[in-house]
């Protein structure tokens, strides 16, 4: 039923005149990357596959400006008497702050419509359950050729089979798309917080990377949870013993 509901919500914000089935996606392949230098940062898994995925095609992830990953297929052209199309797939997960009961902050992902015309970025926002926003995502679409997205052809998905690890506890999301020309096709990953601070990347070491920094994550919330219920039981014997019995605590 979420799968569902989200599915029919992304394509109504983007615009879509037909929702689509929902694309097999390869999260093998995907790139792994932790944010940093936020209020919040982000863990992201990412791909970027032409679609249908011709054997041996693997993006290409450029960090050279860390604010500012880049994914990049060399050499796309049009199939003969077809036209090439495009699946970018995240899932994302937001770690909360020390001290709340969970290890990740619940939010919705909302995109901005796409408009069917050559559009260069498309944006979502990440936003809690208030409808503030947490995180903006900016997606910048180029060809070496001059190309940029054509917003007609763009259809979101939930991708399947769901992003492995924790990221479900998150989001997913899924464009598939044409480019209005190609030869080279980049991607452009922008992220910054509520206060508009830039969001850097750096991939998740691997083998074990996600493993192991979802296990960091977790025994982090574990702790934070440990320790605020050790300073509950404190301050109640404290208001047992007649100080103060207004903080509106629990027992």
């Amino acid at each position: 039923m979420r799968r569902t509901i989200l599915g029919a919500l992304l394509a109504l914000c983007l615009g879509s005149t037909q929702a689509a089935a929902a694309p097999t996606v390869s999260w093998s392949e995907a790139f792994a990357l932790r944010g940093s230098g936020g209020l919040i940062d982000p863990v992201l898994l990412v791909g970027f596959d032409p679609q249908p995925d011709p054997p041996g095609a693997r993006s290409d992830l450029g960090l050279l400006l860390p604010a500012a990953p880049t994914l990049a297929l060399r050499d796309v052209s049009d199939p003969p008497g077809g036209r090439q199309f495009f699946d970018v797939f995240f899932g994302l997960l937001l770690p909360a702050t020390p001290g709340l009961l969970l290890p990740y902050l619940p939010f919705d992902l909302v995109p901005d419509p796409i408009a069917p015309a050559p559009t260069g970025t498309v944006h979502l926002r990440a936003v809690d359950r208030a409808g503030a926003t947490l995180v903006d995502i900016f997606v910048d679409f180029a060809s070496s050729s001059g190309g940029v997205l054509d917003g007609a052809s763009a259809v979101a998905f939930d991708p399947q089979p769901e992003p492995p690890g924790d990221f479900p506890l998150g989001k997913a999301f899924g464009l598939e798309f044409a480019m209005t020309s190609l030869s080279d096709v980049t991607l452009t990953l922008r992220m910054s917080d509520a206060a508009g601070t830039a969001i850097s990347f750096a991939p998740v070491p691997e083998p074990g990377g996600l493993a192991l920094l979802f296990a960091a994550l977790t025994s982090l919330a574990i702790s934070n949870r440990a320790h605020r219920r050790g300073h509950r039981c404190r301050l109640g014997h404290r208001s047992r013993l007649g100080m103060t019995s207004s903080m509106g605590l629990p027992s």
